[in-house]
Parts: C-alpha cells; sequence; structure tokens
C-alpha cells in the first residue's frame, strides 16, 4: 500500500573495520549504497507497512546493526536489515501499528500534526523537520492559522506557551491584526472575553492600520497580557502599557497620535483602564509631542541666532582686514615720506591695534563656541527608542539556540557574498564599525533580491537571518516596507552581479533568482566550525568560472568565516 512521504531527519552511521585499507575502501563506497540501496530500500518497506493515511507516524529513534562477514558486499546487508525491521514494525488486521522499540512514538492524526507545526514555528521560527516542504501553500502559516484557529487542542497550548517571551514576540511579530484579535478573544480567561470583544470590529482593524507601526507591538502585547491576567495584574499591565506609550510617543519619527488615541479610548469605553484614562494618555502624548516640537523650534532658534553671529563676526572680521589694509598703505605711504620716530611710534601702536582687533576676534569666536556647545549639551537628548523587536534582542538573546542543523530556503545568496559589502552600504545599512545597523530590514532585503517578495514569513528567512548574524531563533517583524529607492538598487545589484558571470551575461534576473539563488540549503551551526551544503543542480554547470571564491567566505559584520559546499 503506497503511503505519504516518509522523511528521516538524521542519520548517524557507525562503520567498525579490521584494517584501515577496509576502512578506506568504505568510505569511497558508503554514500552510493546509501543512496542507492539503504534509503530506497527503508523507503519501500515504509510503503509497504499498512498505516492510515490520515495519520502520522513520528518515531524518535531507530538503531539498525549490520554486520558484513567473509566475502559478503554492503549491499548483501538488506536482507538482514529487513529482519530488524521487521521485529520492529508490525501489523495486525486492525490496521493497528505496534512499535517493538524503546524509542518514544507518536501517532498524530492530520489536525494534531498542523498544530504541532504551527506552535513549533510560533515558538523556534522554522519549521520543524517533519514538513517536507515548507514552501507548499498548503503549508503555509495562513494556512495552519485556518485549520488550527477553532481547535480546542491548539487554543489550550497556545494559551500555555504564551508565558514564554519568545513565543508572544514572535505571535505579535508574525500574526497578522485579523488572526491576533481572534487568537486573543479564542485563548482569553473566560471573564475577559466580553470586554475584549471590540478588537475584531472593522473599526478597531482601521484604527491600527492607520496608527504608527511603532505602537503595533505595545498595543498587542497589552492585550495579550490583559487577555491572560487576574484582576490583581490588571493595574501593573496597565501602568506597564503607559509607560511605553509614553516613551514611543516621545519620538521625533512617531506619527498618527490621533488614531493611537482613538484606539485608548476604546479601551477606555470597554473598561480596560482603572488607573488610568483617556485623557491621561492624551495628556501625555499631547505633551511629548509639544516637547518635540519645542525642540525642534528651539535647535531652529539657536542655529539661526549662531549663524547671524558668525555672519556678524564676520562683518566685523572683514571691517578690520579692510582697515587694516588702509592703515597699512598709509602707514607704507607715510614711511617713504618720512622716517620720524613719529612714524615709527605711530606704527608700533597700529601693531598693537592689529593684536587687540585680532585678540577680540578670537575671544569672540571662542565665546560663541563655547555658548553654542553649553545650549547644545542643555538640550535633552532625544534617543530613538529602539523598537520593541531590537530590545528583545538583548533581553532575550541567552534563550536563544544558535547551534544546530537548520534547512534554509534561498541558500545561493552566498553567491552575492562579495557584492554585500558595498550594498549594505549603499543602502546606508552598515554604521561605522561595518555592522549592520538594521538587521529586520537587512534580511528582508536579501529576501527580495532572491525571491523579489516582500512580508514574507520568519521561517522562509533563516539563510538570511544568519548572513545579517541575526540568531535563527530570533523573531523578526513581518511587516517590513521596502522603498521603491531600495528596490531599484536591489535590481541594479543582481544585474551587475550577472555582468561577471560569463555564462549567465544573457540570463535575466528572474531566471537568475529561480535557478541560483532559492536553492534549498543545509546550514550546520556548530560551536567551532559553521558549513553550508547547498543542493547541487545540473545548471551548475553555468557557475563553473565564477571569478570568485565560494567556498570559503568571511563576511565583515561576521567574527569568523565559514565553508560553503555547492560548486566542489
Amino acid at each position: 500500500m503506497k503511503s505519504a512521504n516518509h522523511n528521516i531527519q538524521k542519520v548517524f552511521l557507525e562503520v567498525n573495520t579490521q584494517t584501515s585499507k577496509k576502512a578506506y575502501d568504505l568510505k569511497d563506497t558508503i554514500d552510493d549504497f546509501l543512496k542507492e540501496h539503504l534509503f530506497p530500500f527503508i523507503d519501500g518497506y515504509f510503503d509497504s507497512l499498512d498505516f492510515n493515511s490520515n495519520v502520522s507516524y513520528q518515531l524518535e529513534g531507530l538503531e539498525l546493526s549490520l554486520s558484513v562477514h567473509g566475502d559478503l558486499k554492503i549491499k548483501d546487508m538488506i536482507p538482514n536489515l529487513k529482519k530488524q525491521l521487521d521485529k520492529v514494525f508490525l501489523t495486525d488486521n486492525s490496521n493497528v501499528l505496534k512499535l517493538q522499540s524503546k524509542k518514544s512514538f507518536n501517532k498524530l492524526s492530520e489536525s494534531e500534526n498542523k498544530v504541532n507545526t504551527l506552535l513549533y514555528f510560533l515558538e523556534h521560527g522554522n519549521y520543524p523537520w517533519w514538513v517536507e516542504n515548507i514552501t507548499n501553500t498548503n503549508q503555509s502559516v495562513e494556512a495552519l492559522l485556518y485549520d488550527c484557529i477553532e481547535s480546542p487542542e491548539f487554543i489550550i497550548a497556545f494559551k500555555r506557551k504564551l508565558e514564554g517571551s519568545i513565543f508572544k514576540e514572535r505571535t505579535i511579530l508574525q500574526v497578522s491584526n485579523v488572526f491576533l484579535s481572534l487568537l486573543i478573544l479564542k485563548s482569553s480567561n473566560h471573564s475577559k472575553k466580553s470586554t475584549l470583544s471590540f478588537i475584531k470590529s472593522k473599526r478597531f482593524n482601521s484604527l491600527l492600520v492607520k496608527s504608527d507601526k511603532k505602537f503595533k507591538h505595545p498595543i498587542w502585547s497589552f492585550l495579550i497580557d490583559y487577555s491572560q491576567s487576574n484582576s490583581q495584574s490588571n493595574k501593573k499591565i496597565e501602568q506597564n502599557f503607559f509607560g511605553t506609550i509614553k516613551k514611543i510617543s516621545s519620538n521625533k519619527g512617531s506619527k498618527n497620535n490621533n488614531s493611537l488615541i482613538k484606539i485608548i479610548e476604546e479601551f477606555d469605553k470597554a473598561t480596560l483602564f482603572h488607573k488610568y484614562s483617556t485623557e491621561d494618555f492624551t495628556k501625555i502624548i499631547q505633551q511629548q509631542k509639544h516637547s518635540a516640537v519645542l525642540l525642534d523650534s528651539e535647535k531652529n532658534q539657536k542655529n539661526h541666532k549662531s549663524k547671524e553671529e558668525t555672519s556678524g563676526i564676520n562683518l566685523r572680521k572683514k571691517a578690520a582686514k579692510d582697515q587694516l589694509k588702509t592703515d597699512n598703505s598709509s602707514i607704507k605711504k607715510d614711511s617713504t615720506q618720512k622716517k620720524s620716530n613719529k612714524d615709527l611710534s605711530n606704527s608700533k601702536k597700529l601693531k598693537k591695534d592689529i593684536e587687540i582687533i585680532q585678540n577680540k576676534e578670537e575671544l569672540e569666536s571662542s565665546t560663541i563656541k563655547e555658548t553654542l556647545e553649553t545650549n547644545i549639551s542643555e538640550l535633552p537628548i532625544v534617543k530613538e527608542n529602539p523598537t520593541s523587536e531590537e530590545k528583545t534582542i538583548s533581553i532575550n538573546d541567552g534563550l536563544l539556540k544558535q547551534e544546530g542543523a537548520f534547512y534554509v530556503e534561498n541558500a545561493g545568496l552566498i553567491l552575492l557574498h562579495p557584492f554585500l559589502k558595498s550594498f549594505f552600504e549603499n543602502c546606508s545599512l552598515l554604521d561605522e564599525q561595518q555592522k549592520i545597523n538594521n538587521p529586520t530590514l537587512a534580511i528582508h532585503l536579501l529576501h527580495y533580491l532572491a525571491t523579489g517578495k516582500e512580508k514574507q514569513y520568519e521561517h522562509l528567512q533563516l539563510m538570511e537571518k544568519f548572513l545579517c548574524v541575526l540568531p535563527i531563533q530570533h523573531p523578526i517583524s513581518r511587516e517590513v516596507v521596502l522603498s521603491d529607492e531600495i528596490k531599484e538598487k536591489a535590481k541594479e545589484l543582481l544585474e551587475a552581479v550577472l555582468k561577471h558571470l560569463p555564462m549567465l551575461k544573457s540570463t535575466s534576473v528572474g531566471l537568475f533568482q529561480n535557478e541560483f539563488l532559492q536553492r534549498p540549503g543545509k546550514l550546520i551551526i556548530e560551536n567551532n566550525t559553521t558549513k553550508l551544503i547547498i543542493e547541487q543542480k545540473t545548471q551548475d554547470l553555468l557557475l563553473k568560472n565564477i571569478p570568485w571564491n565560494i567556498s570559503v567566505v568571511k563576511l565583515p559584520w561576521h567574527k569568523r568565516l565559514f565553508f560553503v559546499d555547492w560548486l566542489n
């Protein structure tokens, strides 16, 4: 009976031989044995089992021990392999799989499998090993949300996992407003459901869309915390929300505060607040906005004043120099006519006057400079508050597991590595220390380079995360808008790369993306080494004469080099 696809996450092979010669012989043939004999046999064996096609079977591990005696060849081990598998997997007439193994075993329905996949994504940022094709639309995050949102098992597990900070961050940053409102309502404490019912209204969603994107995170974070809280913890949640809104509103770049005030009015109407009111929020928002305006005005006035003072100094300097020029001319003329002591005395006096004027100029210039520096130092420093996403980097780095093996899309981006430094500089994404100053934007930009797509989910951008030195499991925002200018620069980069590839000069950008950049790979991150293994295809022959090294890569913002197994 033909069943569903069979996936093996990892294969550990340990070989013991009596002689080194035999070991080297096996080394040359073992790869062919695995690909040509072992894996096809196991795949066919699983096909022959009477599995329920609507059920997924997950086995934690399976140990097989094979031996070759005398003149037997490796492929002659297959019959022995079947006997061992038969001891593990037995089927009866009821189509129930019996497992004779010490390893844990899960039997999951299709809906349970989808629930586990979605929860895994929200917790880790990538898809689990049992998902074969992560680009399949049936396995997209939207499709999983549609299928799981009504599942009681999913809601129970979702509610429990919200206690984890990374899980909560990724939910806010990756899930759309519509699904966020549904998730909050379905997972909220029973006493909060009616109070929070307004968040699924069109008006609330419209206000969210119109408000500054900086407010999205604190708004949803507050709603999630409120939905899971008891009455005693409401005040603390409310106070945290007030403080966050105050900080964000103080940023000069924040905008659309009117929409924010209307959202807060909705909160107030629903009696979500006890310590603060709409008036309190409105007052602090307007104060912060007014302070920002005053600051800009004050800075402009000081700049204008300094320009006037500098202009006045220059005029006085010019007048003094003109006077000196005239006086020097008179001195020269008088000296030719008279050589008296009186003339010498006048000359000394004039020289002294010149020194006085010059000292006065220096004093005035120094005084003005000190005044400007003092005024600037007295101004309140308005720093751009880091987004909640950027804050999370420092908060949660210790919780993130960077090591491991990850299956990645767009591994072919490594082809562009010699061009990335100048490209990021051209897009103002590198600081003076050659570090990426906006990792989230850089990640989405790299994904656009490979696919031409925007606002994609995080599990499709693991390679891009690695290239931008962001931990694989670190949550990033999905709602990132790329400007037309930066997209045009991306197009220019790809066209420039094609000009440097002799066999691909006439290739279109789209074909280059599809055939080379969007290449699956396996990223292995270990303590001391990092290796990228890329799936090879026939068209890779066109990259044979690539004029730069692709086997060993070192990016300026990476601490160490990494190795690439592709065109070897």
